[in-house]
C-alpha cells in the first residue's frame, strides 16, 4: 500500500457501523501506532515533546497492548509498555487501575481526551485526534485507514508489529544450510544455559528437588510457571515422598496451590465430598499454609487450566514415586533417535497413571507436543548437567545429539517475532528451523541482543557474525 504523507493529516476510517465518524475503533488505533504513522513533532497532553524509538513489539495476548517499547520523553529516554485506547476514561473503564500488570505502562495513547485525562499519576497521554486531518467516510461505511493494513492480511499484526532488522538481509543473502548452521550454534548454546543453570540449582538444592521443581514449572505453561516454582520450593520433593499416604500428599499439593475446592462456596458432586472433605481434613492437621497464589486462566483452554496441570503433575510423580532423577536415569538408550523414543515412551506412560485424588475429571495424558518441550527445556539439559557433574562424557555427548535430532516444537510468539525480524520473507522459517535446536537458536539470538537492545540494530554485533562479513 503507498502511505500517505505523514505531515499532510491521516486518514483514517472503521469497518464499524456502530461507531461515530468520529471515533476510529481501538483496533484501528492499535495499528495506527504499529506503523508509527503519526507524524512529526509529537507531543504528550502535558506539554511534553514525545519521540518514539521503538513503539514496541503487539501484545497478542493479555495485558497492555505493546510491550518494550523505548521513548524520550521531554529529553528523558524511558522504557516500557503501551496501552492504547478510544477514550482516555477507558484506562477507568477497563480496570487497569486494579490492574498490577499494567504497572509497567509508561504512555497511553488515546483517540479521544474525553474522561479523566490526567487523572493517573504520572501516566503520560498522547491524544491522536487533534494530529489526524479527520476521520474519511468511505463506501459501504469506515473502513481501515489508507495508512493502515487491513485487519484481514495474513499474519498481521506479526507480519508487522516487527519489522526486518538489520542483519535481516545479511540473513536473506545467506543459503539455507549455513543459516541452519548459525542457527544450531545458538541452540546449543541456548542448550547448555540451560543445562548449567540446572547444574547449579542442582548443587544449591540437590539434583532431585532441581529436577522436580523445573518440571512442575515446565507443567505450568506459559502462564503459570511461577507459581509452581513457588509450590515446588514451599513442597521439597523429598518431604513429600516421606508422606505416608498418596492422600496426604494429594492434600499438601492441592492445599499448599491454594486450589482445594472450597464446599461452602463450590457445589461438588456427591461422590467427591468426602474426598474434598478428607484432603482438607489432611492439609489442615498438617498445619500448612498456602504456598503459591496468583494462578492464571487467562485466555487457557480448558486442558490448560491450572488444576488440569496440576492433576497432570500429580499423576506423573505418582508413577515415579516421587523419585523423579531416579525415573529419568532409568532411561537407557545407545543412540540418540532410541533415548528420544525411550524418553517420550516413558512420558506417555507416567501420566497415564490413575490420580490419588480426583477432584477434577483426570487430566489428558500429555500430547507429543508438550512430550518435546519437556524433552527440549528439561529432560535433555539435565541429564547432560548431570552427565557432565558425574564426568560421563559419552551421556553429556548423547543428551546433546539427541536435543539437535530433537523434531521442531510448537512456535510461540516470540520465535514467530524473530521470524519476521531476521528472515525475509518470515515463512522461510520452516525451511531454516525443521528443528527444535534452530527455534531455541532464534529463541537465544532474541534474549542476548534483540531484547536487550530494545528492537535498536544500532551496534548490535549479530550481523557482524554472520557469515559474508
Amino acid at each position: 500500500m503507498e502511505l500517505p504523507d505523514p505531515g499532510a493529516g491521516l486518514l483514517l476510517c472503521d469497518h464499524n457501523q456502530d461507531l461515530p465518524e468520529s471515533q476510529p475503533s481501538e483496533r484501528s488505533l492499535q495499528m495506527l501506532w504499529n506503523e508509527q504513522q503519526l507524524g512529526p513533532d509529537l507531543r504528550t497532553t502535558d506539554g511534553r515533546v514525545l519521540e518514539v524509538l521503538h513503539p514496541g513489539t503487539w501484545n497478542v495476548a493479555a495485558g497492555p497492548d505493546f510491550s518494550g517499547a523505548r521513548l524520550r520523553l521531554g529529553g528523558i529516554e524511558i522504557a516500557g509498555a503501551v496501552e492504547v485506547h478510544r477514550h482516555a476514561g477507558d484506562w477507568y473503564a477497563h480496570g487497569h487501575d486494579r490492574d498490577l500488570v499494567y504497572g509497567g505502562v509508561v504512555l497511553h495513547v488515546v483517540w479521544s481526551a474525553a474522561g479523566r485525562v490526567d487523572a493517573v499519576p504520572g501516566l503520560p497521554v498522547l491524544c491522536l485526534q487533534a494530529r489526524t486531518g479527520g476521520i474519511a467516510r468511505g463506501g459501504g461505511g469506515y473502513g481501515t485507514a489508507v495508512a493502515l493494513v487491513p485487519d484481514a492480511e495474513p499474519g498481521y499484526p506479526y507480519a508487522r508489529c516487527v519489522m526486518p532488522g538489520a542483519c535481516a538481509a545479511r540473513f536473506a543473502a545467506m543459503e539455507r544450510d549455513q543459516v541452519r548452521e548459525f542457527l544450531e550454534a545458538a541452540g546449543l548454546a541456548r542448550f547448555r544455559e540451560k543445562a548449567e543453570k540446572l547444574f547449579c540449582e542442582g548443587v544449591r538444592d540437590g539434583f532431585e528437588q532441581a529436577l522436580y521443581a523445573a518440571i512442575l514449572e515446565a507443567f505450568g505453561y506459559r502462564m503459570n510457571r511461577e507459581p509452581m516454582r513457588r509450590l515446588a520450593a514451599a513442597l521439597p520433593v523429598a518431604e513429600l515422598r516421606r508422606l505416608p499416604e498418596p492422600l496426604d500428599r494429594a492434600a499438601a499439593v492441592w492445599g499448599g496451590a491454594g486450589l482445594l475446592p472450597d464446599p461452602c462456596l463450590q457445589p461438588l458432586p456427591a461422590g467427591r465430598r468426602e474426598l474434598v472433605r478428607s484432603l482438607w481434613d489432611r492439609w489442615w492437621t498438617a498445619g500448612r499454609p498456602p504456598a503459591a497464589g496468583g494462578w492464571s486462566r487467562c485466555m487457557q483452554r480448558p486442558a490448560n487450566r491450572p488444576e488440569r496441570r496440576l492433576q497432570a503433575a500429580l499423576n506423573w510423580l505418582e508413577s515415579c514415586a516421587w523419585r523423579p532423577q531416579s525415573w529419568l536415569e532409568r532411561v537407557v538408550a545407545g543412540s540418540p533417535r532410541e533415548l528420544l523414543r525411550a524418553l517420550t515412551l516413558a512420558w506417555q506412560q507416567g501420566v497415564k497413571t490413575a490420580a490419588p485424588a480426583p477432584i477434577l475429571h483426570a487430566a489428558a495424558p500429555l500430547g507429543g507436543s508438550r512430550i518435546r518441550d519437556l524433552l527440549a527445556n528439561v529432560a535433555l539439559p539435565f541429564l547432560y548437567a548431570h552427565a557432565v557433574h558425574q564426568g560421563k562424557e559419552e551421556r553429556a555427548r548423547l543428551a546433546e545429539d539427541a536435543f539437535r535430532q530433537l523434531p521442531r516444537l510448537q512456535s510461540n510468539r516470540h520465535v514467530e517475532e524473530m521470524a519476521h525480524r531476521l528472515l525475509v520473507p518470515a515463512s522461510r522459517l520452516r525451511e531454516v528451523a525443521p528443528r527444535a535446536v534452530m527455534q531455541q537458536g532464534l529463541l537465544k539470538i532474541r534474549s542476548d541482543f534483540c531484547r536487550g537492545a530494545g528492537g535498536i540494530c544500532a551496534g548490535c554485533p549479530v550481523a557482524a557474525e554472520l557469515p559474508g562479513n
